[in-house]
């Protein structure tokens, strides 16, 4: 009886102590991260013309969307509307793109995480970007992200800074 208590104590003093080491962790890097890193920033251009063709300008097809092109997708857009200490992809937040990602997904049967991300580009769709920064975070936990967790909204002169800076590199 006295190893199964010992062994049972062992074991959470264990979890306790991982448990605090992230916390202390996300305490610290909070304090380090405060620059944003735009330099392995992938940009990419904006279709002017809806064809019906990706347009986000790779070879898949709504028809073969799965959670990762999704997840890719929605995260890369999030870039532009949000506070994170580093940001490695981007894809313009458009109309044209947030109703073609709407189509492949009505159409798309083998996506996990489909209720998500219809919530999300349903409320894009309709100009509620309210809640933007938890939308990043939520792909980006999916994604098992650990560095440039979204902590806030940019406001629309932020975001438009953005959106300049990064089409200048």
């Amino acid at each position: 009886m006295n190893k199964k208590i010992v062994l049972a104590f062992s074991v959470a003093v264990v979890i306790l102590c991982v448990w605090m080491f992230n916390v202390f962790i996300d305490i610290g890097s909070t304090e380090e991260e405060q620059e944003v890193d735009y330099s392995d920033m992938e940009v990419v251009e904006t279709s002017t013309q809806n064809t019906g063709s990706n347009p986000f300008s790779d070879d898949i097809s709504q028809e073969e969307m799965n959670d990762a092109y999704f997840q890719k997708y929605i995260h890369g857009m999030s870039h532009q509307k949000v506070e994170a200490p580093q940001k490695w992809s981007f894809y313009e937040l458009t109309q044209e793109r947030v109703e073609w990602l709407l189509v492949a997904l009505d159409g798309s049967m083998e996506v996990k995480n489909k209720y998500e991300y219809k919530q999300i580009l349903s409320k894009w769709y309709h100009g509620d970007f309210s809640t933007v920064d938890e939308d990043h975070n939520l792909v980006w936990e999916m994604q098992n992200g650990n560095i440039g967790k979204a902590s806030g909204i940019l406001s629309v002169e932020e975001e438009q800074e953005f959106i300049d800076s990064v089409e200048e590199d």
